[in-house]
């Protein structure tokens, strides 16, 4: 599926400059403009307005560095706010992994966004809570411990009709209040939402074929690009032979720096084609072993062993033990990729470059950008757009088309092609008795 949209159509779907934040996931619930950032990031951690916005047409947007790579995240962790804020599910949005709009909080991996990224939503949602509290009581007359709230309305006790809403309270305006740690978060007894079966907010759209994966991801006046890569690690380039490939329709720019090698042509199947004819001169390197002997040569590199447990007498007990077995485990290299070829997007001009990626770490991976094309950080827009799924061998696809994209001054959109990411190699020996 292709999808094309106008960059008039995205601002007034958004109202946001395309510069600023990554593909939303409903573009007609994103907050208004004065809500979001057009650049700098990321945002300081102990402020609340850096993780909550109440809209007012009663939207609340949760911005968060954790992405939704298909484990179900951007559902569970909107659960928790919501069960926090005593609000509805459906009335929660959000903004992920950009690095103008929300918190730095370390790469999404391990299996860790819950623990960590949610703990800290938790954090923050019981502090604004407990602020929207305060100014309620202020509002009603009524001191806090005798207010009630309910699906986003705070009412006084007994006094139903005296209540005001969360809207009503800062609807459109900032908190201006720091998290200061010391509000107490629910009991999970005390839990409605988390725990509970909900169905994910994610997959309705991926099952209908309206989900915009970053590979489908157009940007108007877009160019197409191919990376060329030797057959070995460490091979360096010798020469370009660019009138093999000056017959080919939409070419636009050869790229060559170094030892990068690119192609830029105003269509995709123009670039599969150059990248494929292009003639490039190697000087090969032989950095890596043979593939039969990749075992034994890892088992070579100096190492820093230590054992993670040492509990009770193994040498005596494989000593006194009926029967002993022994066995050393291989294995090669192995698949580590997503469902879709690694790909991003770049734009880069004007002193500032917007990057769309795959990458599980954008504020990580920022640095390394602005280091690439010469500038600084907070000129750099970086956001995770819609991957389908995505590993950690995902940011190096990156900085590919910024490489391209940084020398036309247009759009440029690079994917790998007839190739994946793969996970490193390994071998373990195993002793056991009985």
């Amino acid at each position: 599926m292709k999808i094309e949209i106008s960059r008039r159509q995205f601002l007034k779907a958004t109202g946001a400059l395309v510069v600023a934040f990554g593909w939303p996931i409903d573009v007609k619930s994103q907050p208004s403009s004065a809500a979001l950032r057009t650049s700098g990031g990321p945002l300081p951690p102990n402020q609340l307005d850096s993780w909550l916005i109440i809209h007012k047409d009663g939207m609340i947007t949760v911005m968060t560095g954790k992405v939704e790579l298909g484990t179900g995240v951007s559902t569970s962790l909107r659960q928790i706010v919501a069960d926090e804020l005593d609000y509805p599910f459906e009335k929660i949005i959000w903004i992920q992994g950009d690095t103008a709009n929300t918190v730095d909080q370390a790469p999404t991996f391990g299996s860790q966004t819950i623990k960590r990224g949610g703990s800290q939503l938790r954090q923050a949602a019981a502090e604004a809570k407990a602020t929207l509290l305060s100014l309620a009581a202020n509002r009603l007359g009524v001191p806090v411990e005798a207010l009630t709230i309910a699906q986003g309305v705070i009412s006084a006790n007994g006094d139903a009709k005296n209540k005001v809403t969360y809207v009503e309270l800062l609807g459109g305006l900032s908190f201006n209040r720091e998290i200061s740690g010391k509000i107490k978060p629910k009991s999970p007894s005390d839990y409605k939402m988390v725990g509970k079966p909900v169905p994910r907010v994610d997959i309705p759209t991926k099952v209908s074929g309206e989900h915009v994966y970053l590979q489908n991801l157009r940007v108007p006046g877009m160019v197409h690009g191919r990376v060329i890569r030797p057959s070995s690690v460490g091979a360096k380039l010798m020469n370009v032979d660019e009138s093999s490939i000056k017959e080919i329709p939409g070419l636009v720019k050869i790229v060559a720096k170094g030892n990068f090698v690119g192609v830029v042509c105003e269509r995709e199947e123009q670039a599969i084609r150059a990248a494929r004819e292009l003639k490039v001169n190697w000087q090969e390197a032989r950095t890596l072993p043979p593939m039969n002997e990749l075992s034994d040569t890892l088992r070579k590199i100096p190492s820093d062993d230590r054992a993670p447990a040492n509990i009770g007498d193994v040498d005596g007990a494989f000593g006194g033990a009926a029967k002993t077995f022994k066995s050393t485990y291989q294995w090669p290299y192995q698949l580590h990729a997503s469902m879709g070829p690694s790909c991003a997007v770049a734009d880069v001009k004007n002193n500032e470059a917007t990057i769309w990626s795959a990458t599980q770490g954008a504020h990580q991976l920022r640095p390394t950008i602005a280091q690439l094309v010469g500038l600084f950080p907070a000129n750099v827009g970086l956001s995770t757009s819609r991957p389908p799924a995505a590993t950690a061998t995902m940011p190096p696809m990156t900085p590919q088309p910024m490489q391209l994209s940084s020398r036309k001054r247009r759009e440029s959109r690079c994917a790998f092609s007839g190739c994946a990411p793969t996970s490193m190699p390994g071998s373990h020996s195993v002793r056991l008795w009985s």
